[in-house]
């Protein structure tokens, strides 16, 4: 994969390690999950009203002084990061997919590396910020570790999570038909109970729901993959129904309602990179 414009930073960390399992489940690989988001890359912000939408931006960047160190972590095509340039900030913006990289606007210094061993400096940004990524990670517990040993003030993630832990069977059947490289699923209020195990402050925990659409995200699908994601949503029990407020909208779409949980936490003063275990 290469950029016609190329990054003003590239690293690849670990490119020895790229058929090591990647979370241990459905033979997924470091190399695969590359391969996986180069393929998406082109059309990744028409897959999602979420990827776009501002106030789910402003949420992430704000507060952000003028001048701070930012850090996009699993940044995709940099949205987060360009936003906290156009804030005035230093930004940088780390994936594993080249090709999500070359996506990312001129500007923005682009890292290719992955979050479980972020090629930075300890204590080298200013605030760090991670929005859906930490689905695709291979070790939660040491991405986590990574994003706070880099990070100077504060670190804010965001993600889809279930409405509850007994929906995990829908939300795997789902992954392993449109998301295949996801390794990770939340519960409410697991993302803050991550960041508290790690001796973090919590500034600001909150959940709201987001209403969108299943066809985006499906339509670079084959046709007979479409066929059984929608299968999928039309035989759900009634619990699902209600939690998600699954509609059919035709017979190629559905409306649904997904839980956010963002959480914003400030790194105490002395914390070193011995965190505790979580």
């Amino acid at each position: 994969m290469s950029c016609s414009a190329e990054p003003a930073v590239i690293s690849f960390p670990d490119t020895k390690l790229s058929g090591v399992s990647h979370g241990g489940t459905n033979g997924i690989t470091l190399a695969s999950t590359r391969d996986y988001f180069d393929r998406r890359a082109s059309d990744y912000v028409l897959e999602a009203s979420w990827i776009k939408d501002q106030g789910l931006i402003d949420l992430l960047v704000e507060p952000l002084d003028r001048g701070s160190r930012f850090l996009d972590v699993c940044a995709g095509p940099g949205i987060l990061a360009s936003a906290a340039l156009d804030r005035g900030c230093d930004a940088i913006a780390l994936d594993v997919s080249m090709g999500m990289l070359c996506q990312v606007p001129r500007g923005v210094t682009r890292v290719c590396g992955k979050a479980e061993r972020i090629p930075l400096r300890g204590k080298s940004v200013d605030v760090s910020v991670c929005r859906q990524g930490l689905h695709y990670v291979a070790d939660l517990d040491l991405s986590l570790r990574e994003i706070v040993r880099v990070s100077c003030l504060e670190i804010r993630v965001a993600n889809v999570v279930m409405w509850s832990r007994r929906d995990i069977e829908f939300w795997r059947d789902y992954a392993r038909l449109v998301t295949p490289a996801r390794t990770q699923y939340f519960g409410p209020g697991e993302l803050q109970g991550r960041l508290e195990g790690l001796g973090l402050e919590i500034i600001e925990a909150r959940h709201f729901s987001h209403r969108t659409r299943l066809a985006p995200s499906i339509r670079g699908l084959d046709p007979a993959r479409q066929k059984r994601v929608l299968r999928l949503f039309s035989s759900q029990p009634a619990r699902i129904v209600r939690s998600y407020e699954i509609d059919q909208v035709d017979e190629t779409d559905y409306a649904y309602s997904v839980r956010w949980d963002m959480v914003r936490a400030r790194i105490p003063e002395g914390l070193s990179g011995e965190l505790p275990a979580i």
